[in-house]
């Protein structure tokens, strides 16, 4: 578990006042952290506006993307089995858009998915899901 705030509260702190000064910024972080309870860097960018974490079942989508435009190209195979998936998951339409969205986002390949599976690693039957999916997706074209 990272604490983002208690590690730039340190940072400014002891860029102010030195090693005192990093104490005091560690600890006012750390009440931060804990009051706006933020555990990763993802958590952070999202409160501050920017691009929002994923949840897991746009990560899902994500990597099928990425699954399905690394050969090169998406054929329609691919997205007949990403809307296959959807089907199975009984997504309403709203999830369905943020589904498609995330399944662009991953043939663009821009992102870095390390903290987000690390965090599944933490959930096998999830993972499981993942690695299931990831299958049908490489085996979508016949190749």
């Amino acid at each position: 578990m990272l604490w983002p705030g208690t590690l730039v509260g340190a940072g400014a702190g002891f860029f102010i006042a030195s090693i005192p000064g990093a104490m005091l910024g560690a600890l006012l972080g750390q009440a931060l952290d804990r009051r706006l309870q933020l555990h990763s860097w993802a958590q952070l960018r999202e409160r501050l506006g920017g691009r929002p974490a994923l949840r897991n079942d746009e990560l899902l989508f994500v990597l099928l993307g990425r699954l399905a435009k690394s050969g090169g190209r998406v054929v329609d195979k691919h997205i007949e089995q990403a809307r296959q998936e959807m089907r199975q998951l009984d997504m309403s339409g709203p999830a369905q858009q943020r589904a498609i969205a995330a399944f662009n986002r991953g043939k663009s390949q821009n992102d870095s998915l390390r903290g987000y599976l690390r965090r599944l690693k933490a959930q096998p039957h999830a993972a499981e899901g993942v690695l299931r999916a990831g299958w049908r997706m490489i085996l979508a074209d016949g190749r």
